[in-house]
């Protein structure tokens, strides 16, 4: 990969010679400093949604709101870690310039996967589903189990570069066997 030097305005386009993130067709090159201060930004704006948003919105019986929630808890999680990891968003990524694995989680793909799907349904409705009956207090527990699953998995794998505090611990043993109620994978 190319140096980590800041960009200047008008230092925009793919052609730029470095790590870049591209959005709306611009390439936006950025230091390896920045690329802490935005993985920090994208995990405090992801914690900061566990602990303000979710508990609220369980409380009031929000089902379908906690689900959309847990996912972009997942999102921002997700986002930090592909920053971190200087991944390209949006971009192909070639699997011999991905950086090492500290150790695979084999529970990432699933639960994103079930994740989707069930923020796709807690935000349209289809057909004759309204989403607010939809979900069940278990539905969205168990959204939110995953939004922590890969919230401390994500803080814990970035926190000896970043110095961030995990306050969930990923579960080493996390429990994939969750299907939403009445609906099959």
């Amino acid at each position: 990969m190319a140096d980590d030097t800041p960009i200047t305005d008008g230092e925009l386009g793919s052609d730029a010679g470095g790590p870049s993130l591209e959005h709306g067709g611009l390439a936006i090159k950025f230091s390896s400093n920045k690329r802490d201060d935005i993985s920090t930004d994208y995990l405090r704006r992801a914690q900061i949604r566990r602990d303000v948003v979710i508990e609220p919105l369980m409380q009031l019986g929000c089902h379908a709101d906690v689900v959309k929630e847990s996912r972009t808890i997942v999102d921002f999680a997700t986002l930090a870690l592909l920053v971190h990891e200087r991944v390209d968003i949006p971009a192909r990524c070639i699997a011999d310039d991905a950086p090492p694995r500290a150790s695979d989680d084999a529970s990432m793909g699933p639960i994103m996967r079930v994740l989707q799907k069930e923020q796709d349904l807690s935000l349209l409705a289809v057909g004759t589903v309204v989403p607010s009956e939809y979900y069940t207090e278990a539905d969205a527990r168990s959204a939110v189990k995953y939004a922590d699953h890969m919230l401390g998995m994500i803080t814990e794998r970035l926190n000896p570069s970043l110095g961030l505090e995990a306050k969930q611990k990923a579960d080493s043993k996390f429990d994939m066997s969750f299907r939403p109620l009445g609906r099959s994978s």
